[in-house]
């Protein structure tokens, strides 16, 4: 699970290296619909913050499944 944002970064680098290796990941986000996701990564699960236990496994699960 990576963080978008990292202060005065993002975590897209990150998430396109794990990517490039078929590592699977999702997004965190306490900025919901108003953080602009790269094309390469506008598929990747999003869940929001403040997250519950029922939003993780609901996300996570779409990288298992």
């Amino acid at each position: 699970m990576l963080d978008i944002n990292l202060g005065s970064e993002t975590s897209f680098a990150i998430a396109a290296r794990l990517q490039a290796m078929g590592v699977p990941h999702v997004f965190a986000t306490g900025y919901g619909e108003d953080v602009a996701f790269p094309a390469e990564h506008a598929g990747t699960p999003v869940v929001k913050k403040p997250y519950s236990v029922e939003s993780l496994r609901e996300t996570i699960g779409v990288l298992v499944a």
